[in-house]
């Protein structure tokens, strides 16, 4: 049985979909400093990091 994106995301709590969404911006902002990438973190809608998260297991299949 397999788990989309998604539900993936969306199973998560609060602070695992900030870290999620900190990590999937330190691909497309290397140099940030870890706060100036929580704050980005923090503006980023949900659909963004599930695209982003999406692009991330393609990029590796």
């Amino acid at each position: 049985m397999s788990i989309t994106p998604e539900e993936f995301y969306k199973s998560l709590n609060y602070w695992e979909q900030l870290n999620l969404k900190t990590n999937l911006l330190k691909n497309t902002y290397p140099n940030l400093e870890l706060a100036e990438l929580k704050s980005k973190a923090l503006d980023l809608p949900d659909e963004q990091a599930i695209y982003n998260l999406k692009s991330l297991i393609f990029s590796v299949n």
